[in-house]
């Protein structure tokens, strides 16, 4: 498939600058075609990767899915050994692989193999505590974590389409919004909480 282009005719806008942004508090980024000429805007891996490296207190990461590649972890796990205290919680679904899809192939037996690929990553030698959607692997069962977030020491919000993949950082057409707000961040962090107290999130074997 050939890659995107505008038409020959279009006019082609300047690219914007950071100071066209009004706000200091909220930022837009993008991946994809053209965001080349928004000078002004940062790429998903980008945003991902500072909050991996900045965060101090603690961290909340929510992805349907991730790469199981070391890189997209590489500066979290720095941080996580070398930040005494910092807590990290990562969301995920534990996706059923094609032939594990019938009921021989057991939930808890379909967990253990993705906890054994993950684990492998060596996201920090202090292990965060990563929780998963049990309904994701319940083949009676719907609804997934389809959530795209993150929450930085309480403080920083990151909400996008971009899952934790190469292809959602450099390929994909997709869209986030960092944003400073202690209140927005704590709200989502309580709802959060609140998916793991009901059970729908449970924590992922080590």
């Amino acid at each position: 498939m050939s890659e995107l282009r505008a038409p020959e005719s279009a006019p082609v806008p300047p690219p914007l600058e950071v100071t066209t942004w009004a706000s200091e508090s909220a930022r837009p980024n993008w991946s994809g075609p053209a965001r080349k000429r928004a000078v002004w805007l940062a790429t998903p891996a980008t945003v991902y990767e500072e909050s991996f490296s900045s965060a101090k207190q603690s961290l909340w990461v929510a992805s349907f899915v991730s790469d199981h590649d070391p890189d997209v972890f590489g500066e979290l796990a720095a941080n996580i050994d070398t930040t005494p205290g910092l807590e990290v919680r990562l969301l995920f679904n534990v996706n059923r692989r094609r032939r594990e899809r019938s009921r021989r192939h057991r939930n808890r037996t379909v967990v253990r193999r993705f906890a054994d690929t993950f684990w492998r990553l060596g996201p920090g030698e202090d292990r965060p505590l990563v929780y998963y959607d049990r309904r994701s692997v319940d083949l009676r069962a719907r609804g997934k974590l389809h959530a795209k977030a993150v929450v930085v020491d309480e403080d920083r919000v990151f909400v996008t389409s971009a899952n934790l993949t190469f292809a959602a950082w450099d390929d994909n057409v997709d869209l986030g919004l960092l944003v400073r707000d202690r209140t927005v961040a704590k709200g989502i962090l309580t709802h959060f909480r609140r998916l793991i107290d009901m059970d729908y999130l449970r924590q992922l074997p080590k």
